[in-house]
C-alpha cells in the first residue's frame, strides 16, 4: 500500500501523547476586568509625595472605616503601584500565599521569594496564573489566582523544561547578582515554590496531584513508553 500520500508534510517531531493532553487545556482567554482594579487617582496622589506615601495611601483608602475592607492582597497591588515598599505586614501576607508580587525595587533587599521570582522571570515564562482563567482557578487559591494579570500562557510553545534543570540556573543567578546567603532559598524552598506556580500534572486540568507527565520538551528525544518528569507550565524565555 503506498504510504507516501499520507505522510507527505507530516511533523514526526511531533509527540501524539503530549498533543492530548495540552487538548485538554482550555486555552480560550476571557475578555475581563483585571480582578483588582486600581484607583488610578489615589495611586497618582500618593506617588507625588516625596515622603510619607504610606501614610497617604493609608489615609486614601479610608482604612480606619472598617465598611472600607480593602484586603491585603488589594492593599499589595497598590503598594506596589506606589513604589511603597517598607510595609511588613504586606511583605509577610505576600510570603504567606507564596505570592508572585515582588514589592521591592532595590533587589539588594529582595527576600527568598522575590529572588525566586526575579530568577524565573529573566529566564523562563512561567506559572500557571498565566494559563486560561480555567485551569489558573482550578489550580490556585483564591489570593494566587486574583494576582492573574491577563498574559496568556502559550499552548503551543513546547519546549516545557525539566525540573532539575530550572533549579540548576538558579544558584549560579544569585552569586552573579550579587544575593546573600539569607536572600538565596534552598532548594527545598525552591521546589516548593515552583510547585505552586508550575506542578507537574498527570491529566492536565483534572486534578492536582504533583507527579510525572507524560510531556516532553523540545530538548529530549521523543521516547513514547517512557515519562519524562517535566514542568508544565514553565518554558524558556527565548
Amino acid at each position: 500500500m503506498p504510504v507516501e500520500k499520507y505522510i507527505v508534510g507530516y511533523d514526526f517531531s511531533k509527540n501524539w501523547t503530549e498533543d492530548q493532553l495540552i487538548d485538554e487545556i482550555d486555552d480560550e482567554i476571557k475578555d475581563e476586568k483585571p480582578l483588582i482594579e486600581l484607583n488610578n487617582d489615589i495611586v497618582k496622589k500618593v506617588n507625588n509625595r516625596k515622603r510619607d506615601k504610606k501614610k497617604t495611601l493609608y489615609r486614601l483608602l479610608e482604612l480606619g472605616d472598617k465598611e472600607q475592607k480593602i484586603n491585603l492582597l488589594t492593599l499589595s497591588k497598590y503598594e506596589r503601584a506606589c513604589h511603597i515598599t517598607n510595609d511588613t505586614a504586606i511583605q509577610t501576607y505576600l510570603n504567606n500565599i507564596h505570592s508572585t508580587i515582588i514589592l521591592n525595587d532595590n533587589d539588594k533587599k529582595f527576600n527568598k521569594r522575590e529572588t525566586i521570582i526575579s530568577y524565573l522571570n529573566d529566564n523562563f515564562v512561567w506559572g500557571i496564573e498565566r494559563s486560561s482563567h480555567d485551569v489558573a482557578r482550578e489550580y490556585l487559591g483564591d489570593d494566587l489566582f486574583n494576582e492573574w494579570q491577563g498574559g496568556a500562557f502559550d499552548l503551543s510553545v513546547r519546549n516545557y523544561v525539566k525540573s532539575k534543570d530550572i533549579w540548576k540556573g538558579y544558584r549560579p543567578y544569585c552569586e552573579k547578582k550579587g544575593f546573600k546567603p539569607r536572600q538565596i532559598a534552598t532548594i527545598t524552598e525552591f521546589n516548593n515554590y515552583v510547585n505552586i506556580h508550575c506542578p507537574e500534572l498527570d491529566g492536565v486540568g483534572r486534578d492536582k496531584k504533583i507527579v510525572s507527565s507524560v510531556l516532553v520538551s523540545d530538548y529530549d528525544s521523543i521516547d513514547m513508553e517512557k515519562s519524562v518528569k517535566v514542568k508544565t507550565f514553565v518554558r524558556r524565555r527565548k
